[in-house]
């Protein structure tokens, strides 16, 4: 009985781990293209809304709202910013101000505390 455990148990590590290079590997390939697995037809609201402002278009304040509901995709956020040129960030200063604007707006206690804490991140 002990060794039908053991067995059991090499079987379920065995398992969990090939799972886990597997989902290692989706990850990376999910957060390369910040695409959402074989769903790439769909993209986070705010990845699509980080988009926009990085393309220079303005949000309208219900767009800052929603954007600030929405947890924060860091990951895609630190991507886009590595991989910019120097003149590239000099030239999205404004951007970088207007987002940062918009975070010192919302921590005050008007605002729900996801709110906030999105804010923050």
């Amino acid at each position: 009985n002990l060794k039908n455990e053991c067995g059991i148990c090499c079987i379920l590590v065995w398992l969990i781990d090939g799972l886990s290079v597997a989902f290692d590997k989706n990850m990376s390939a999910s957060n390369r293209s910040f695409e959402l697995d074989e769903r790439s037809y769909l993209r986070e609201k705010v990845i699509a809304t980080y988009e926009r402002l990085w393309q220079g278009q303005q949000l309208n304040g219900r767009e800052w709202t929603e954007l600030f509901y929405l947890k924060v995709n860091a990951g895609w956020l630190q991507a886009h910013i590595a991989g910019l040129q120097p003149d590239a960030v000099v030239a999205a200063t404004p951007i970088f101000r207007q987002l940062f604007g918009e975070c010192l707006a919302r921590f005050g206690t008007e605002h729900e505390p996801p709110t906030r804490g999105h804010a923050l991140e």
